[in-house]
């Protein structure tokens, strides 16, 4: 991927492959809380028609994708097309249209992910290890989402991370994350108030017995089936998407499905992704429109039943 051909790549489908969706839309900008810090009030701004970013929390000018990517992800103009050209971007204007690049370079030694509550949002990470789920907060924040142990405990896909993170006065800390591993030995990080992947972020797929296939969203929402079904795994083969963008990766599982249950949010993007799968695979059903469709997704779902 050169210069010219980043650009084409739209802001918002970069963010939204990062798992970063707008708070709110007009006909002119798309309005985030910033990536680049935590924040309670949105500053981040995207104009539509001209592709630019305008931090609002900063005295910077405004910037493009490029200046986007490398300010993210602490790189410069090489890196950045890189990192660009390893996304997968779902196009909008056309019917299931989609184009890859070819990945490289899956397991780094160093890896840039979030730290919530520091002023940067890149940091370098150290000393990784994977084991199960046992810090008391981590725990905390699974159940306070309406997920129970018997539920949890028992899915060999859900990990805990620790690292040591360095900040950018060089001084390091110990941190943890939930870690939902994916089929590239990658995984989603996840904790109260954070959102990243470390390494490569890809579906997980999950065998099933029988001859259909789910498709779930995040993996919040795929526990959520299993806690508001009551059962530590579904029959059919599940896939948990990651992000919207790796739509692509599942065609092949899609056309060789009996039937498919699309579990995505009843958001404007999870919305248009299911409509358009529907019309491109007969046999799809939205299941998040039988379900919940007055909730967001299925885990908002899920906790709400209980109020």
């Amino acid at each position: 991927m050169n210069i010219e051909q980043a650009k084409q790549v739209r802001i918002f489908d970069y963010l939204l492959s990062e798992g970063i969706r707008p708070v709110s839309e007009n006909t002119e900008t798309l309005v985030y809380f910033s990536p680049f810090r935590s924040e309670t009030t949105p500053s981040f701004h995207i104009v539509k028609k001209t592709n630019f970013y305008k931090d609002f929390g900063t005295d910077e000018k405004a910037g493009d994708i490029i200046n986007l990517v490398t300010k993210l992800h602490n790189t410069d103009t090489k890196g950045a097309l890189k990192i660009l050209s390893r996304k997968l971007f779902l196009d909008t204007d056309n019917n299931l249209s989609f184009y890859e690049q070819k990945e490289t370079n899956l397991t780094p030694t160093m890896v840039t992910v979030t730290t919530p509550g520091i002023d940067e949002k890149t940091r370098n990470f150290e000393n990784v290890t994977i084991q199960p789920v046992s810090n008391y907060s981590l725990i905390q924040y699974i159940e306070q989402r309406g997920i129970k142990q018997s539920i949890w405990k028992v899915q060999e896909k859900l990990f805990q991370m620790n690292y040591t993170a360095i900040n950018k006065h060089g001084e390091k800390f110990k941190a943890f994350n939930l870690a939902w591993k994916n089929d590239f030995n990658g995984y989603e990080l996840r904790a109260k108030g954070f959102k990243n992947c470390f390494r490569s972020k890809e579906i997980t797929t999950i065998p099933g017995t029988g001859k259909g296939l789910n498709l779930f969203e995040g993996f919040f929402d795929y526990l959520s089936a299993l806690q508001h079904f009551n059962t530590p795994k579904l029959k059919n083969t599940t896939i948990i998407l990651n992000s919207l963008s790796l739509i692509s990766k599942v065609l092949k599982q899609l056309e060789q499905s009996e039937n498919i249950n699309l579990f995505l949010d009843n958001d404007e993007i999870g919305i248009e992704a299911t409509n358009k799968l529907i019309n491109s695979f007969p046999n799809c059903v939205n299941k998040s429109l039988e379900l919940y469709p007055e909730y967001h997704d299925f885990n908002d779902f899920l906790n709400k039943l209980k109020h």
